[in-house]
Formats: structure tokens, sequence, C-alpha cells
């Protein structure tokens, strides 16, 4: 009988020294069968290699091998099938029902209904309105303070800028050197708070990838790096960088000549 292909887990080719090309038996109601390993992964669909070892064969070859036996009957009790872009899942589901072997389908679980269910858990929800609020509060608080430092800067560089006028620099042009002072202040935070931020996210997001009972979800959490959020981000430093620009501007404006230099002679 030929060697049945098959995928093992990490853990069951370190428990029985295995390697890519080996052959092994495994025996099936006391009937010995022989595998030769194709290669090894931590994961497989409902297989998880840190809660059991598995051993994942080709279907064909596994069922024609193990209904060799006289009056054998093996056959698939559950099967997952990927569909092709565009495919509604429902109406496949009712088409395939009753199949041409008169097989009926008992139980099925899509990955919409999978995704649905995962979306309600609690801890999740939990967990990820948590982390929603504290940036909420914390980009509020950014604003606040950023704000507060513009203008504060501003009144007490009076004097400096009593001066610029004085020499005959337009408000426009003392409006852009502060412009150009906020870019570098927040090109250099930004820059500050992306390296922190992966090195946070790296170390911090796993350890939150816990189940109910205080296990770890497998598969882990994969930590990706959202494109949009951060054009979003980018988009909010350059609204906040105007914003300072144009409070800086009225406050300039706002002052005459004859007040600043008055303030500088006080």
């Amino acid at each position: 009988m030929p060697s049945i292909p098959s995928v093992i887990s990490s853990s069951f080719a370190a428990e029985n020294a295995l390697e890519v090309g080996a052959s092994f038996d495994l025996y099936v109601d006391s009937r010995p069968y022989t595998f030769v390993v194709e290669d090894t992964s931590d994961y497989f669909p409902t297989l998880y290699a840190d809660q059991s070892s598995f051993v994942v064969a080709d279907l064909n070859t596994l069922l024609y091998a193990l209904n060799q036996r006289p009056g054998a009957a093996y056959y698939p009790n559950e099967i997952l099938i990927a569909l092709n872009e565009g495919v509604d899942t429902d109406t496949w589901l009712e088409t395939h029902a009753i199949n041409p072997e008169n097989r009926i389908v008992m139980n099925a679980l899509t990955a919409a209904d999978t995704r649905e269910q995962l979306s309600g858990d609690v801890l999740m929800l939990g967990l990820s309105r948590l982390l929603l609020i504290a940036f909420i509060i914390s980009l509020i608080l950014s604003v606040i303070s950023l704000l507060a430092y513009a203008t504060l800067n501003a009144q007490n560089r009076r004097d400096q800028f009593a001066v610029l006028r004085a020499l005959g620099m337009s408000s426009e042009r003392i409006a852009a050197s502060v412009a150009f002072e906020q870019m570098i202040v927040f090109g250099v935070a930004a820059l500050l708070g992306t390296v922190m931020g992966v090195l946070l996210s790296s170390q911090v997001l796993p350890t939150l990838a816990i189940s109910t009972d205080g296990s770890a979800i497998t598969p882990p959490f994969l930590v990706e790096i959202d494109t949009t959020a951060l054009l979003q981000y980018a988009a909010l430093l350059i609204g906040l960088l105007i914003l300072v620009v144009i409070v800086t501007t009225l406050l300039i404006r706002r002052m005459s000549l004859s007040q600043a230099l008055r303030y500088r002679g006080e």
C-alpha cells in the first residue's frame, strides 16, 4: 500500500523526531497505515498545535487506504469548503443541501456566522471599547494642550514678533516662520509617537489575547498597521497644524505695532 502524504503539526514532529520526507505509521482501528511527511504547520482550520497534535492527510488517498479493509465504510463527516469570490453562501448551501451522493448536510457553519459570533464576544467588545475611549481621551487632551501651548507661546514671544515687525517683516511671514517651526515639532512628535506606538503594540496587544477563562487565544493576535488609520491621523495632524497657524496669525494681527513696542519697553 502506498504511503499517504500528510502535513503534521510541529508538536507532533518534535515528539516523534520527524522531518520532511520521513515516514511513520499510525494505527486506525488496530491496523497500521504508513504516512509520509510533506510539511509541518502550527495551525490548520479547527486544529491547533498548542492544543493537541494533529496529522492532515490527502482525503482521497486516505479514504482509499481505509476502505481497502473488508466491510470498511469510511467517509468524511466534516468538510471545509472555500467558495469562489462572488458566490453567495446561503444560495450555495440551499443548492447543495441534498447532493448527488444523497448525503444530507446536518449542520453548516459559515465564515460570516463565525465572524458575527466573535464580534459579539463581550470580552473582546470591552477591550476594544476601552482602547477606543482611551484613544479619544488622549486625543482631546492632546488637542487642548496643543492649542494652549500655541496661544501661550505666541503671547510670550510678543516682544520677538514686535522686533520682527519693526524691522519690516509682515504678519504673514511671521506666521509662516511659526508654521515651519510647528511642522518641525509635529514631525518629531509624530516620529517618536510612531516608534513608541509600534513598540507598545508589539509588546502590549499580544498580552490582551486571552479568553474568558484566562487561557491564550488561538491563533494569537496578528498586529497589523492600518494604513487608512495612519492617513486619517496624518490628516488630523495637518488640520491641527493649520489651526495652530491660524490662532498664531490672529494673535499677531491683533497686536498693533505700537502696542508691541510699548510692551517691549515695559
